[in-house]
């Protein structure tokens, strides 16, 4: 397959009809009528904010990710079994350990293919997915599903949610994220565990369970945003959390159109506002000054962010050095010298 046009599936119409009421799936890809939510105030400041802090698009999930491994690079080709694998190998596991996995899958002496993973013994498979979390199962699952591919599609993968929720190992999430890479077909928003925990945070929604919050997110966001939302909020999951990552992120807020909205946003996300880049030791106040960034720097000494005024990077400077150096009194007088 190749990336084409989006499709709407499940009998859903791409425009507003006026109507209070949508068509939606259900866990099982079943077609249901569902009453359109409210949409929360202010969401659409906060995403398009979130669209300017991810546009590079380097965070694991873009380059780890499902999308990614099951995409020829240089043709942009999708192999619609390589996304289906590394759907199923990614729960409780980071997407780093899953390339690594699916590489190994790839490598084996007859490619990565159904009767490929059928050929392989148990313990084969078994050690070429190693490193995933719950790899005991999912060897099991691989097995189980590669045969009724073989069995009931021609080996080849389903194009509806509700064969795909029928494989084993496999649920709405990583159902709707296989349509959607494989075949453009955009059926339902598929919602991770980062998802559900920034989106519960935002209160966009009020759930328990990540198939709660895509129930509600679905019901008052934009049919539009529906292909983009899981890997551009998964990767800002991502960043938040990871160190080398969140130094990333922390230099693009304060280097933002609106770097106090940006600050305070990844702040309540629970991303460590004082946490240092693992290679130079630059904090974000650092950074903050370096850059001569005054919104910026008073954003980030307010009681509200984690803060390590005292720190310094590699070459022996505090955030208050580097604003002295530069000849930057404002910062300087706003930071004050370390006690």
């Amino acid at each position: 397959a190749k990336a084409g046009n989006k499709e709407a599936g499940g009998g859903q119409s791409e425009e507003d009809d006026g109507s209070n009421v949508y068509m939606a799936q259900d866990a099982k890809g079943n077609a249901v009528e569902r009453a359109k939510g409210k949409e929360p105030k202010g969401w659409r400041e906060i995403y398009d904010l979130v669209l300017e802090l991810r546009k590079e698009r380097d965070a694991p999930v873009d380059w780890a990710g499902s999308e990614s491994l099951g995409t020829n690079v240089e043709t942009g080709e999708v192999n619609e079994y390589h996304t289906l694998i590394a759907l199923m190998l990614s729960s409780q596991t980071k997407d780093q350990v899953v390339a690594e996995a699916v590489q190994n899958l790839k490598d084996s002496p007859g490619g990565l293919t159904p009767e490929s993973v059928l050929a392989m013994s148990d313990e084969e498979l078994k050690e070429r997915i190693f490193k995933v979390g719950f790899h005991n199962n999912k060897t099991k699952f691989l097995k189980q599903a590669a045969q009724i591919l073989l069995d009931k599609h021609g080996g080849k993968v389903p194009k509806t949610a509700k064969e795909l929720t029928a494989l084993p190992g496999i649920g709405p999430k990583m159902a709707y994220i296989i349509l959607k890479v494989a075949y453009n077909v955009v059926d339902g928003i598929g919602v991770d565990t980062h998802m559900h925990r920034i989106f519960n945070i935002l209160g966009w929604v009020t759930s328990k369970q990540p198939e709660q919050t895509r129930v509600q997110l679905e019901s008052w966001l934009p049919r539009e945003e529906w292909d983009v939302v899981n890997v551009l909020f998964v990767g800002l999951g991502q960043m938040t959390q990871q160190p080398v990552h969140r130094a990333q992120l922390m230099r693009r807020c304060i280097d933002s159109s609106q770097p106090e909205a940006a600050l305070k946003l990844v702040n309540r996300l629970g991303a460590d506002t004082s946490s240092a880049d693992p290679e130079t030791g630059e904090t974000p106040l650092m950074y903050a000054a370096r850059q001569g960034n005054v919104a910026a720097v008073g954003v980030l000494l307010k009681p509200t962010m984690r803060l390590k005024k005292e720190a310094v990077n590699t070459e022996g400077s505090t955030a208050y050095d580097i604003a002295v150096k530069a000849k930057n009194k404002e910062i300087a007088d706003l930071i004050g010298p370390p006690k």
